[in-house]
């Protein structure tokens, strides 16, 4: 006679566990597939446009430095040491030269097969749900709850800054055009007050001013019903900050993998959540009384390459603020230079975790600043608090280059272009905690 094996049922119970559930299985592919095929006809157009445009932006860039190339053996440009070499509005000329070119490449160039264009488009389409997912999954998994609240772009706060982009650097279509299909999308997928399902374990939901997923269709509808019992107290609060937040996001996400290719989304220390945290500090600091908010201090980043950076914000803040009105204006390419220097810049400072979370902390900070126009920023009653030499590095750049930016003399006209976009008057940021 056998003695039963007391470890037996334990694993008859995995076995149950881990078991193939094909009614799951099937469910979770035909919904897949469904979001997918969505998507893919909205992107369809853009996806088409972009590959025809694509060679001929590469040939035309290439063009563009063999010509400064050749000139730079020619003719010696008087500088001074520590300043470009560029007469004044060369870059300028420099972007629209190139762009002429390619748009006279485009004309000529063959246009892609209808077969090139639906794969194209279904693989990108499948990339940036893919990742959206994973992070939605993984942070119900990290943060071991049902239910949790994602911020105005349907993203988990603690999520790491691009990730949900990650990848897209290898499609014809620019990281900026993906990141707003991506937003199109989820609104159009998601309407306020209606549970929509994304996989048998991820359920979005909307609300006026808050997203939120959950592992559960029941635990979704529970949430529903509590909102709309206490509707006016919980779309009462708003930061007033994030209107501009969410104008900006799309540029956030995508403009560092312009800027820095694929290093801008290699392993980045801080969440979102961290970002709009030092981002608030240095508005704080820059807008409000110096005394009252953390000092700044000295960093080895060259006040030079702070100019530049605080350039380039400049220049997408305006055409964000204009894409916002509805007038197209996609992303210029980035000023000649300014990613190997930023490249540089990450080497070369100690404690600095990515020179991404500075343009994005950069932008965000000029952005509200200029919003809020010459108004006194009282605290914003959230935590404004650095943690570590990373971050003092960070918000102490952040101010400098969101002043130099500010100095500008044109900012003026653009902080009247923000708030116009944004719908928040600069009276309404003297108090940040809600509108």
């Amino acid at each position: 006679m056998t003695t039963p094996d007391p470890l037996q049922p334990e694993l008859e119970r995995l076995r149950s566990l881990l078991k193939p559930d094909r009614a799951a299985f099937v469910e979770r592919q035909t919904l897949h597939e469904q979001h997918v095929r969505t998507f893919v006809d909205q992107v369809r157009s853009p996806v088409r446009l972009a590959l025809e445009q694509e060679g001929a932006a590469e040939v035309a860039s290439l063009w563009m430095d063999d010509a400064r190339r050749m000139l730079s053996q020619w003719i010696v440009l008087p500088s001074e040491v520590g300043k470009a070499a560029h007469p004044p509005g060369s870059r300028d000329a420099e972007r629209q030269l190139q762009a002429e070119l390619a748009a006279t490449l485009t004309t000529q160039a063959a246009e892609p097969s209808e077969v090139e264009v639906e794969d194209h488009a279904t693989e990108l389409v499948q990339l940036l749900l893919s990742n959206w997912f994973s992070l939605l999954e993984h942070a119900l998994q990290d943060e071991d709850v049902g239910l949790l609240a994602l911020d105005f772009d349907a993203l988990p706060p603690q999520a790491r800054p691009g990730a949900v982009l990650a990848g897209c650097e290898a499609f014809a279509l620019p990281p900026l055009a993906a990141a707003k299909a991506l937003r199109a999308y989820q609104h159009s997928l998601a309407q306020e007050g209606v549970v929509v399902t994304l996989s048998p374990t991820l359920h979005l939901l909307r609300m006026r001013n808050e997203w939120q997923v959950a592992s559960s269709h029941q635990l979704a509808l529970a949430s529903l019903r509590q909102q709309e019992t206490i509707r006016e107290e919980a779309t009462a609060h708003r930061w007033r900050f994030e209107p501009v937040m969410q104008m900006l996001r799309p540029w956030a996400l995508a403009r560092p993998l312009d800027l820095l290719g694929a290093r801008a989304l290699a392993a980045p220390s801080l969440t979102l959540a961290d970002e709009q945290r030092i981002a608030m500090a240095a508005v704080c600091h820059v807008l409000g009384s110096a005394d009252d908010f953390l000092p700044t201090r000295a960093t080895a980043m060259s006040h030079a390459l702070l100019h530049d950076l605080a350039e380039q914000v400049l220049t997408d803040l305006g055409a964000a603020a204009l894409d916002r009105a509805g007038v197209s204006a996609g992303a210029e390419r980035p000023m000649h230079d300014l990613q190997a220097k930023l490249l540089s810049a990450q080497s070369a400072i100690d404690c600095m975790p990515d020179t991404a979370s500075l343009y994005r902390i950069v932008l965000s900070t000029t952005g509200i600043a200029l919003a809020a126009g010459s108004t006194h920023v009282e605290s914003p009653g959230i935590e404004l608090a650095l943690h570590g030499e990373a971050e003092q590095l960070l918000f102490s750049c952040s101010v400098d280059a969101a002043r130099q930016a500010l100095a500008d003399p044109g900012t003026e006209i653009l902080g009247q272009q923000i708030r116009a976009a944004t719908g928040v008057e600069s009276s309404g940021y003297g108090y940040l905690r809600t509108l």
